[in-house]
């Protein structure tokens, strides 16, 4: 398994920088996927042109910490171009940025759902969500976070292109929980 969590990140640059986004509600595609809200993929292959060649692969490693933020694309696609690219599973944490509906005892979201990569369909990895949601006693399963959550959403189509053949375990985690009980 390989974990990517995402931080907060700000980056001011001097260059334009676009964003195409939907409107609401069009974060699930035709087949029932889950979507990033942009989909301007040119923004995507800039930051993924701009690291080639340029970063040497580290084999071994377990953890990448990024940011999600996509004026930073660069810095993400350095950051997952540093890794060597035979990863099968990546386990996506992300904080709650829009406080989503926690009901008592909850501590985390995660989906079953896939996701549209942009470039690639990217499968969510059910076995894995299956065992840690038995061993987690506040995880549940719900796509409606997921839909806002851009530490999670904006990730996708870079672990798309990076690591085609990995599934994902995405997870939302509530702010205002003491992790370390």
């Amino acid at each position: 398994a390989f974990l990517v969590a995402t931080i907060f990140l700000c980056i001011q640059g001097g260059e334009e920088f676009k964003i195409e986004q939907t409107q609401g509600g069009e974060q699930v595609d035709e087949k029932g996927r889950l979507t990033t809200i942009y989909k301007n993929q040119k923004v995507y292959e800039d930051a993924f042109a701009q690291v080639a060649n340029q970063i040497p692969k580290k084999h071994g490693a377990l953890a990448l910490v990024t940011s999600h933020h996509l004026l930073a694309a660069p810095l993400i696609a350095a950051s997952y171009a540093s890794v060597h690219n035979d990863v099968k599973r990546v386990i996506l944490v992300s904080p709650d940025h829009f406080h989503s509906q926690f009901s008592d005892g909850k501590i985390a979201f995660t989906t079953l759902s896939n996701w549209d990569g942009l470039f690639s369909n990217v499968s969510s990895d059910r076995e894995f969500i299956d065992r840690i949601s038995r061993k987690i006693e506040g995880l549940k399963a719900k796509d409606e976070p997921f839909l806002s959550e851009h530490g999670v959403y904006t990730e996708i189509p870079f672990i798309a292109h990076y690591f085609p053949d990995a599934k994902i375990a995405p997870l939302i985690l509530k702010n205002n929980y003491n992790y370390s009980t």
